[in-house]
């Protein structure tokens, strides 16, 4: 008698990724992340300011993009993914500069 044991396809472990295309980063112009991240589940974009405190955090672990309006000044956005059994986790952590 022969058993077969079901295969289960490994995927690949999360890779965060955002771009923001070529929008310049003008103080007051709302700027559009495209999440470009692979096998992940869930997503987590946080912005801080210069000193690190976080000034958004999405309300939903499950917002895809992600649009901003900054104000003058330096920034950081963050995007974490998560694999649902949390076994696999990602991160891209950019400091950005809004000029006037």
């Amino acid at each position: 008698v022969l058993a077969f044991a079901a295969c289960k396809k490994e995927r690949g472990a999360a890779e965060a990724c955002y771009d923001y295309g070529t929008a310049k980063l003008t103080a007051g112009k709302t700027i559009r992340f495209m999440n470009c991240s692979k096998n992940y589940d869930y997503t987590k974009w946080i912005v801080t300011d210069s000193a690190s405190v976080p000034i958004y955090t999405a309300p939903t672990d499950t917002l895809k993009h992600f649009s901003y309006t900054f104000s003058p000044g330096k920034y950081r956005v963050i995007l974490n993914v998560v694999q649902g059994d949390s076994a696999s986790v990602s991160q891209m952590n950019k400091e950005l500069i809004f000029t006037l």
